[in-house]
């Protein structure tokens, strides 16, 4: 027995089948103006899409990207002998810190000297493998590592400064990058990480130039 049946006014009272059991009980038949292209089936759908949206928001996760060489170990030219790997001081301390602040920590390194031909795949394979296991000692996880094998003159997406290890990183990994850092110890990591919204730290260890970080 309600007060009121409101209906769309793209019917006509005519069609209201109920309308006059509505009126015998004391209620109104009301017609309100039809707007084309405005209908509860859009909002509920416009309703379902941004909560999918917004769950999917909620399942991205932040990570901070960080360079290898002169950031997390000492960098000697074109690094492909295992035994010479060196971490930096404080840097399995730093790496511990951001994985229990919740972070996802990926690894993001140009490796032209595979591209020379300095050293092979493998090498850079052999060298992150004793970086891995010591890390994994002292329980720091590394979530992914991504290296860009070309040189210049290959004008690739992947080199920093470039946004192609971060742009994989966001889909592979489903990384929000504005929520997320780049560490580096060169300008060009600090381009890198803004190429891709990141919130950006320059380390000065490494390749760290002075010049670099003023201009």
């Amino acid at each position: 027995k309600p007060d009121f049946y409101i209906k769309a006014g793209d019917y006509s009272k005519k069609e209201l089948t109920s309308s006059d059991v509505i009126e015998k009980h004391g209620g109104k038949a009301v017609l309100i103006p039809h707007i084309k292209g405005i209908s509860t089936s859009n909002i509920i759908d416009r309703i379902k899409i941004l909560e999918d949206k917004k769950s999917e928001d909620m399942r991205k996760s932040k990570a901070v990207f960080v360079d290898r060489d002169g950031t997390i170990n000492e960098d000697t030219d074109f690094l492909s002998e295992p035994e010479k790997f060196r971490f930096l001081e404080g840097a399995i301390e730093g790496l511990k810190m951001i994985s229990n602040a919740g972070y996802k920590i990926i690894i993001t390194t140009n490796q032209a000297g595979i591209g020379i031909g300095y050293f092979r795949v493998e090498d850079f394979y052999k060298v992150n493998r004793v970086m891995m296991t010591e890390l994994s000692k002292n329980d720091v996880l590394i979530d992914k590592i991504y290296f860009c094998p070309h040189t210049k003159k290959d004008s690739c997406e992947c080199m920093k400064p470039k946004p192609g290890m971060l742009k994989r990183a966001e889909k592979e990994l489903n990384i929000d990058l504005e929520k997320s850092f780049m560490i580096g110890d060169k300008a060009s990591d600090v381009e890198f990480g803004k190429s891709g919204k990141c919130k950006t730290i320059l380390v000065r260890t490494g390749k760290f130039s002075e010049k670099e970080a003023n201009s």
